[in-house]
C-alpha cells in the first residue's frame, strides 16, 4: 500500500501495489497524464527533458542540450 497525498484536493489516496488491476489503472492515468502534459509544453513551445531518479543523466543532458543548440542554430 502507498499514500498519495494530492495537494490540490487536499486529500491522500491509497494505492493497492499488489492489486494488478489497480496498478493497470495507475499506469494508464499516468501515462494520460504524461501525453497532456507533454501536449502543453509543445504547445507552449518549452522544451523538456526526462530525467529519471538512479539513472545517469549527463547523457540526457549533453544531447538535450545539443539538440537544442542544433535547433537554434538551423531554426
Amino acid at each position: 500500500m502507498v499514500d498519495f497525498y494530492d495537494f490540490e484536493y487536499d486529500k491522500v489516496f491509497t494505492i493497492d501495489s499488489y492489486n494488478k488491476n489497480m496498478m493497470n489503472k495507475y499506469y494508464k492515468k499516468m501515462a494520460e497524464f504524461n501525453s497532456d502534459k507533454l501536449e502543453i509544453f509543445k504547445k507552449s513551445n518549452v522544451d523538456v527533458i526526462n530525467i529519471i531518479n538512479g539513472v545517469p543523466y549527463l547523457p540526457e543532458l549533453i544531447k538535450f542540450f545539443n539538440n537544442r543548440h542544433k535547433r537554434r542554430v538551423l531554426g
